[in-house]
């Protein structure tokens, strides 16, 4: 393998007589590089997919039949699996704002409604 740079040009990476494609960002073993070493890719994946398991999990986040305490559990494997990986993640004020308001949709009272009132979190915590 072999890599060259000139000053002010891209590097490039050849293997024998093949160039290797120049990308801006790729995954490996699950999580997205970026060239600019940041992860606001990462980030914006793991968002997405946190919001579709969100939406999978509303049925059984809204149910009555289901304990708070079982469906808090599911909020917590939610963001435990968002979160994996997060001690390597570069983090921009914009990037952790974004974590956040994925944190306040997730605790949306909509989400993890009280088995005994439909209203919402400060119906929950003896509010309104």
């Amino acid at each position: 393998m072999v890599s060259s740079q000139v000053p002010g040009a891209r590097t490039t990476v050849s293997m024998g007589d093949e160039v290797l494609e120049d990308v801006d960002f790729f995954k490996y073993l699950g999580s997205i590089l970026n060239r600019d070493g940041t992860s606001t890719q990462e980030i914006k994946a793991r968002i997405a997919q946190a919001i579709a398991t969100l939406a999978k999990l509303r049925p059984i986040l809204q149910s009555k039949n289901i304990s708070l305490p079982v469906k808090i559990n599911l909020y917590q494997s939610l963001v435990s699996i968002f979160l994996y990986g997060c001690e390597s993640w570069t983090t921009t004020a914009e990037t952790e704002r974004r974590i956040e308001a994925l944190e306040m949709r997730c605790l949306d009272g909509r989400s993890l409604a009280s088995p005994t009132c439909n209203g919402g979190p400060t119906t929950r915590y003896g509010g309104r």
